[in-house]
């Protein structure tokens, strides 16, 4: 019991993530950038192994194609 993670495990940047939003959703141009390490690229991934132990959690979808299920949930 508790609280989990959820998510595919992939390693993101900040930067792929804004870029995939940006393609999907459209509109917009992607421009990351970290006032703290602007020589650095910011990346994130979710560990969802407590979540795996715990319920036997296995993600099915990439970002990309979550992203793309959820642009479609919200246009209906």
């Amino acid at each position: 019991s508790g609280v989990f993670n959820i998510g595919s495990g992939n390693i993101a940047t900040m930067k792929q993530l804004a870029e995939l939003i940006t393609a999907i959703f459209g509109n917009g141009k992607a421009n990351v950038r970290s006032k703290n390490q602007p020589d650095t690229e910011v990346s994130l991934i979710i560990d969802s192994s407590r979540a795996a132990a715990a319920l036997g959690f296995q993600a099915a979808w990439n970002l990309k194609t979550a992203l793309k299920d959820y642009a479609r949930y919200i246009r209906l």
